[in-house]
């Protein structure tokens, strides 16, 4: 009697990690100056992604995105809401009364004096 079958891609997974399905968008797509983030993705995914090493507050019980954005603005916001947690700007693009479901994030860059 056969239990069960291992595929090649079980192999992969167990070594590297889930790979996304052919119908699953990524949890973080870079768009132009910023990058479109669903709610769901990992904390720490961000900010290795966004190369901030303070984004991360393990004293803090928040793991996702929605979870920090929700902790920012105090309720869960609503689309088209822009909060400010600088470097970061997120702006809320998909949400409704009980969740974040994606949202902009756009990363500042220190203005550098011209006058130099």
């Amino acid at each position: 009697m056969v239990q069960g079958l291992v595929t090649p891609l079980d192999v992969l997974e167990a070594i590297a990690g889930e790979f996304p399905d052919a119908d699953e968008t990524p949890e973080i797509v870079h768009d132009g100056d910023g990058w479109l983030v669903k709610g769901s993705t990992d904390l720490h995914a961000l900010q290795q992604t966004l190369d901030l090493p303070s984004l991360v507050n393990d004293e803090e019980d928040i793991a996702t995105v929605a979870g920090l954005v929700i902790a920012i603005n105090g309720q869960i916001p609503r689309v088209g809401d822009e909060l400010a947690m600088p470097p970061l700007r997120i702006t809320i693009v998909e949400a409704n009364a009980y969740r974040v479901d994606l949202v902009r994030v756009v990363k500042d860059t220190p203005a550098h004096d011209e006058e130099e």
